[in-house]
């Protein structure tokens, strides 16, 4: 399973969102306003 790419600010898995960000961070934005979950 590929690693979902996703910007979560109010999530505790910041660990993941680093992780995207050091790879690709406009890719974490995109996927931010096409999924975005509260």
């Amino acid at each position: 399973m590929s690693k979902k790419c996703y910007f979560n600010p109010f999530s505790s898995l910041a660990g993941d969102y680093t992780e995207v960000f050091e790879e690709k961070m406009v890719h974490f934005i995109c996927v931010s306003r096409e999924e975005v979950f509260y």
